[in-house]
């Protein structure tokens, strides 16, 4: 069990179009066995990712799965081969059928100071109590509806965990001015 203190550091990153390739295909293809197993990674954000866990951070898998289908063991095996620095309890996966977006199972529940890095802005920034920030993957993003923090998949690893960073210690430091 991981103490409350290691969750202060805590980014959470979305898999489908923030880590992972996400074309829009037909929900059969989505549901068949190994799909989400074969997606290509988004080299800049794994890259980015490992050198956040470099820094320090608790970086957690936050992603919907379709219940009944083979979405959480293909997911899995996934991370197990791109980032296996990102152990199984740090793996939350959401049935779709959760509204919940905040419904991931950290001690104390979601802080305003955690951050959530991901690229839709309906499916999974929209109602998160902690900080968003959306990646723009060069396929979404083009209604401009997102007012808050933003990072683009194109950027080189070291901007991309730089700015995260720096997102987060300016947060952390409204927390606890806030706190005080």
């Amino acid at each position: 069990m991981i103490d409350k203190q290691t969750w202060e550091k805590a980014i959470f990153f979305d898999m489908d179009g923030t880590l992972a390739e996400w074309s829009n295909t037909h929900i059969d293809e989505v549901m068949s066995d190994g799909y989400f197993k074969y997606r290509k990674p988004i080299m800049n954000m794994i890259e980015a990712v490992k050198l956040l866990i470099k820094k320090g951070f608790q970086v957690c898998i936050t992603s919907k799965v379709i219940s009944g289908t083979t979405a959480i063991p293909d997911k899995s095996e996934w991370l197990s081969s791109i980032i296996p620095e990102i152990g199984s309890e740090h793996r939350f996966f959401i049935p779709y059928e959760n509204k919940d977006k905040n419904a991931i199972p950290v001690p104390g529940g979601v802080q305003p100071y955690h951050i959530l890095i991901d690229d839709s802005t309906h499916y999974g920034l929209s109602g998160w109590r902690g900080v968003g920030i959306k990646v723009d993957n060069g396929i979404n993003n083009s209604h401009r509806t997102w007012k808050g923090y933003m990072i683009s998949n194109q950027s080189n690893p070291e901007i991309i965990a730089d700015t995260i960073e720096a997102i987060y210690n300016a947060e952390w430091e409204k927390y606890l001015e806030k706190k005080i």
